[in-house]
């Protein structure tokens, strides 16, 4: 039998656990909704609305000038929210595609898919389509220009993520955490509620831009040539004064906006010739050419001759004239690219002389600053592995000797600087959004 002092024990000890749960409680409350209300408020946000980017937002990329390379062109962007009614979404899907270059059968397939879809809308739309309460445009910069010359340099964006050229290089400065985006409240069955305002959020880019090296004007020109010609090529344009790239064009090349559309392509568009090494060919002549002067082995009245062929260890060797050039010295053999007379030049100079002088010039290098952009580095033949028909091949620039459009540039450029090499920039600057230099790079 208890006693009424030990029932008024127990009677205690029960209301000093109720009242510790409640204690427990009340805290429990006060950080749900005091402390992490903020957090708590966004997640479920996130549970019950549909959201949409309608611009990258990201940091732009310009010229020497200050000219962009992206963000430059305003355009529409329509956002349509589901309505989760099939017969109202095609409805809307129907007046919306007038004004685009998307069928009403592809929104609205992405639109039953996704719950929202958005697309750009052409200049001349009407603007009565923004009456409707699940529709809005937002007026926003395209990335990328129409007139497009450095798709493989500047690269391209996936979902907010630079992939290639200088988007990849630069991604953790053009990045903005912010993104241009439209969202929408939806309740429980994923109905759009019709009350509530469509919030907009983040239209104007306030990243950190890369400024280059590069002219926009300059490489349309290059392009344009290319293009002419229907060359497929690339075209490297340096300044001689500081080797500052004007101009790094591969082509044919792509649309940035459309990248799946040349996956397959069977004239490799995605693939940047400007940055991958080929044989050198005859610009090497010009290494050739200082290796011989510089070590004196060589004198500029010296005479070689030319029939045509010549054979190195009982390999032949053509040069481009058929009937030969006759007697020729260095300054001929040089002007009219003389296989002949090279050949002779180079076992003169000897095969190590040759290396190291191409060494100089940068040609087993990555020759672009930063060397973290993509491009190949070129590769010279091992100087203590050769027989006499290697030699011969170096001397003429073949053989296992290859090198990039922009180290063909620097040779070019060395000598029209007087003999004086400098580093090859392709980028200047990190800037804000006000042109500011915050970052040097080059």
């Amino acid at each position: 039998m208890i006693t009424l002092v030990e029932f008024k024990k127990r009677l205690l000890i029960i209301y000093s656990v109720i009242i510790g749960f409640i204690g427990l409680l009340v805290i429990r409350l006060f950080a749900i909704c005091v402390i992490n209300h903020d957090n708590l408020k966004a997640k479920a946000d996130a549970q019950n609305s549909v959201t949409v980017d309608v611009s990258e937002n990201r940091g732009n990329i310009y010229d020497r000038n200050m000219l962009s390379f992206t963000h430059i062109e305003p355009v529409s962007v329509c956002a349509i929210f589901s309505l989760n009614d099939a017969k109202k979404d095609m409805e809307i899907c129907e007046i919306v595609s007038k004004h685009t270059n998307k069928t009403a059968e592809e929104l609205f397939n992405k639109l039953n898919k996704e719950k929202v879809v958005s697309v750009e809308l052409n200049f001349d739309y009407n603007r009565r389509i923004t009456k409707y309460h699940n529709v809005r445009v937002a007026e926003v910069s395209k990335r990328y220009l129409k007139d497009y010359p450095l798709s493989n340099v500047i690269g391209y964006v996936s979902n907010g993520v630079g992939v290639s050229g200088i988007e990849k290089l630069y991604d953790k400065y053009l990045t903005n955490t912010k993104t241009a985006r439209y969202t929408a409240k939806i309740d429980a069955k994923n109905n759009l509620i019709a009350d509530y305002k469509i919030s907009a959020s983040d239209f104007e880019n306030k990243s950190l831009g890369v400024v280059t090296t590069l002219d926009l004007k300059l490489s349309r020109i290059c392009k344009s040539v290319l293009e002419k010609e229907k060359i497929k090529g690339a075209v490297a344009l340096i300044d001689v004064n500081n080797f500052d790239i004007l101009a790094l064009i591969s082509c044919p090349d792509f649309d940035p906006s459309d990248v799946k559309s040349y996956l397959n392509s069977q004239d490799n568009n995605l693939f940047n010739r400007a940055v991958s090494c080929y044989d050198m060919g005859s610009i090497f002549k010009i290494i050739v050419a200082c290796a011989a002067l510089e070590k004196k082995a060589v004198k500029e009245n010296d005479m070689y001759f030319c029939s045509g062929e010549t054979y190195v260890s009982g390999k032949s060797f053509s040069c481009h004239k058929i009937n030969g050039h006759g007697f020729v010295d260095i300054s001929d053999a040089f002007s009219g690219s003389c296989n002949c007379a090279f050949i002779e030049i180079g076992h003169k100079v000897g095969y190590k002389n040759i290396i190291d002088m191409a060494s100089y010039f940068g040609i087993n290098k990555k020759i672009i600053y930063p060397t973290e952009f993509e491009q190949k580095q070129g590769t010279l033949p091992d100087e203590n592995n050769y027989y006499l028909a290697d030699e011969a091949n170096l001397s003429i620039g073949q053989g296992s000797l290859n090198g990039n459009v922009v180290h063909g540039a620097v040779i070019s450029a060395v000598i029209a600087n007087g003999g004086i090499i400098k580093n090859v920039n392709l980028i200047n600057n990190i800037s804000n959004e006000k042109g500011d230099n915050v970052e040097n790079i080059r």
